[in-house]
């Protein structure tokens, strides 16, 4: 395996003899978070949906907390500063019709709702994005809305929020950490596959839309991962966490361990546990197969992993940081106790 920048980062982790918590605080530190212009970039009459539109939410406010000028700038003239906000707030509208107090925000999108329902001006997403005669009216009263939500969120309790997430998530990375060494003193080679798990967009309707029947299949699939059967016999181990991509709507990301001296060919194992979630979803189940793509991953963390493979488990405490990172995590959930997260437990 070629080295990359991710074993340079864990060889100073080592070198320096830092604990999980530093890790995590570490990895974080090197990463920088980037919205992606094509979730914003989509016109409101696109087929956007409810949950596309809160994650849309999420990242117009990370955006503008780092935003260091004002949308729109007036001398000599109206010009416009920041090309995302002008285009962003064509969606206002929407994103405000779409409130519902009975959902469980983020602390982004709490945030944009509670400063954006007291705003005292009167906006209108109807006539954004602004261009060629921009009205002065209009970017003065974005200007003062965009000024409003950056001071709302330098205020101590949406800070306190923010840290609670933080701190969940770090608990998170440091109990799934814990659990892959516990798996690696117990198995001196394990298998390693990475999968997502999905359903077709029609599965589900409403407000909760694919994500209980998602929950609910995954339920299933987890019971057969703890008693060992089918296609899990050999599972030594397992850990998943449900996300929300703009591409790939809700999905359970999942990184499956299984017991080296019983599996040798992930490939093939991946695809029987592809065609049980199939099976199990009456043909509704959709999946992303990172053993299809081996090749392509400069840090692999899939595939036999032995023990002393220092180099391959750096990239699979790299994947775990990925997955339990604050930016993973739904913009919202349907009840204060939706567990989102899950792992395997080791028997004696």
């Amino acid at each position: 395996m070629s080295r990359t920048i991710i074993h340079d980062v864990f060889d100073e982790i080592d070198r320096d003899g830092l604990s999980l918590k530093e890790t995590y605080d570490k990895l974080n530190g090197i990463h920088k978070t980037r919205v992606k212009p094509e979730i914003i970039d989509c016109i409101p009459e696109a087929g956007i949906d409810w949950h596309d539109r809160v994650l849309q939410i999420e990242c117009f406010m990370i955006y503008i907390e780092k935003l260091a000028y004002l949308p729109y700038r007036m001398d000599d003239g109206i010009y416009v500063n920041d090309p995302f906000t002008n285009r962003s707030m064509q969606w206002w509208n929407k994103w405000i019709n779409d409130f519902t107090p009975a959902c469980i925000y983020s602390p982004y999108v709490q945030q944009f709702y509670q400063t954006s329902l007291s705003f005292p001006e009167q906006l209108d997403g109807r006539f954004f994005p602004l261009v060629d005669r921009i009205c002065e009216e209009l970017a003065s009263m974005v200007n003062r809305y965009v000024s409003t939500l950056q001071t709302a969120m330098q205020s101590r309790e949406f800070k306190e929020r923010i840290r609670h997430r933080d701190d969940h998530s770090r608990r998170l990375f440091i109990s799934a950490a814990e659990y892959v060494n516990a798996l690696f003193e117990r198995y001196k080679r394990m298998v390693v596959l990475r999968m997502d798990f999905n359903l077709a967009a029609n599965a589900g309707i409403g407000l909760a839309g694919p994500l209980v029947p998602l929950l609910e299949y995954f339920g299933r699939l987890r019971e057969e991962m703890k008693r060992r059967v089918g296609v899990f016999e050999h599972l030594a181990g397992y850990i998943a966490h449900v996300e929300y991509g703009f591409q790939k709507k809700h999905h359970v990301h999942t990184v499956l361990f299984f017991d080296g001296d019983r599996v040798r060919n992930h490939y093939a194992l991946s695809q029987l546990i592809v065609h049980r979630w199939e099976e199990m979803t009456h043909g509704s189940g959709r999946h992303f197969n990172t053993q299809e793509k081996a090749g392509q991953y400069r840090c692999p963390a899939i595939g036999m992993v032995h023990r002393e493979d220092q180099q391959r488990r750096q990239c699979l405490t790299y994947v775990i940081w990925y997955i339990t990172k604050r930016e993973q995590f739904l913009p919202y959930r349907l009840e204060d106790k939706q567990r989102l997260f899950f792992r395997g437990e080791i028997t004696s």
